[in-house]
């Protein structure tokens, strides 16, 4: 099965180059993407941007930080991806719009930030060195 599909309806959206396809799968055996549903197959968009509310719910898939129990405010995002958006601003990733594209400037800070992360972040727990 393809975890990729060409939609000729949609400029622009090509098919997954081979060599990603495996990096691809492996991502979704881990639980840190699942792709679109579209007509009862998985699509994944490679070409296009990844906004907010996706890079939260990825981080979240790894790194596994507690949500906030008690959310003090609302945050602008889409259902399936409020825990993971709550999860990542208490953990001090800020996140730019939750609609809005993440560029390359955004995913470096925060990269970083979840660097920090790494001491504590269960998700993270497997690569810690034992002492």
């Amino acid at each position: 099965m393809s975890l990729v599909r060409f939609r000729p309806e949609a400029p622009g959206k090509a098919d997954a180059p081979d060599w990603l396809l495996p990096y691809l799968a492996t991502a979704m055996r881990l639980g840190v993407v699942s792709g679109s549903r579209e007509d009862g197959k998985v699509v994944f968009r490679p070409n296009d941007a990844i906004t907010g509310a996706e890079a939260a719910v990825m981080l979240q898939n790894v790194l596994l930080l507690p949500v906030p129990a008690s959310k003090t405010e609302e945050v602008a995002a889409p259902t399936w991806a409020q825990d993971s958006v709550q999860a990542m601003t208490a953990g001090g990733v800020c996140l730019p719009d939750a609609d809005a594209s993440v560029t390359r400037l955004d995913a470096a800070v925060m990269l970083y930030r979840v660097s920090k992360l790494a001491e504590t972040a269960p998700g993270l727990e497997v690569f810690r060195r034992a002492e």
